[in-house]
């Protein structure tokens, strides 16, 4: 399943020279669809930058847990707080199709500091952004309902996505990996999808979720208000 779009990374954000520099000294690891990034627990002494695929987050440190807190897609990182802290990695990431990370070792990446600190400036707002949103959702996620964590997923999710030629977005994203990332049932999310269907807000294709623009911002503004 193709990715729909790439977020833009803190690495994106840094100045060309920096950029360049600190890339050339990154590892590229590629996963292929089903294999393990790292285990929950694994000291990972370094970030990883998604390039391209899509990863999913699991509660637990075996894969056959199927309890999926997020899915993670192309311009997000992984292991930006474990650089100030002596904990492992918060969830076990596996590839959820073939994928592209970039990993930066924390020794190197403390290196280029020194010499560009505007890269110590950018992972603290990567930090920040990531933290935000995180005690954001768990505010939300204990006192909303069905629908609005559904229409709260998919403004999130939106932001990854590019506007077909019409204006529309296109999540690729399959219902099952919908629901097991938001914590409700298929048959919840179903009837709820439908319920925008009928709105048409949504539309429902095969392994991905197309949403009309302008009516994704008005569930922008009223999820914001």
């Amino acid at each position: 399943m193709a990715t729909s779009g790439k977020k833009r990374s803190w690495i994106d954000d840094l100045p060309l020279q920096a950029q360049q520099d600190l890339l050339a000294a990154a590892e590229t690891k590629s996963y292929k669809k089903g294999e393990i990034v790292y285990r929950r627990g694994t000291k990972l002494f370094g970030v990883y930058t998604v390039q391209s695929g899509r990863l999913e987050a699991l509660r637990a440190a075996f894969e056959n847990d199927k309890f999926i807190l997020r899915i993670v897609y192309p311009g997000e990182s992984l292991g930006l707080t474990s650089l100030f802290s002596k904990e492992g990695g918060y969830n076990t990431m596996i590839a959820l199709e073939d994928a592209e990370l970039i990993y930066i070792p924390k020794a190197v990446l403390m290196e280029f500091v020194g010499k560009y600190p505007i890269i110590f400036e950018k992972v603290m707002e990567a930090v920040g952004e990531f933290i935000s949103r995180a005690i954001g959702w768990i505010d939300f996620s204990l006192s909303a309902t069905a629908a609005e964590k559904v229409r709260w997923n998919l403004v999130h999710l939106s932001q990854f996505s590019q506007a077909d030629p019409d204006g529309s977005i296109s999540i690729s994203i399959s219902q099952q990996e919908f629901a097991r990332m938001i914590g409700l049932s298929r048959q919840v999310v179903n009837a709820e999808l439908n319920r925008l269907v009928a709105k048409n807000i949504v539309e429902m294709r095969y392994g991905a979720l197309r949403l009309n623009a302008s009516a994704l911002q008005s569930m922008r503004d009223e999820l914001s208000a």
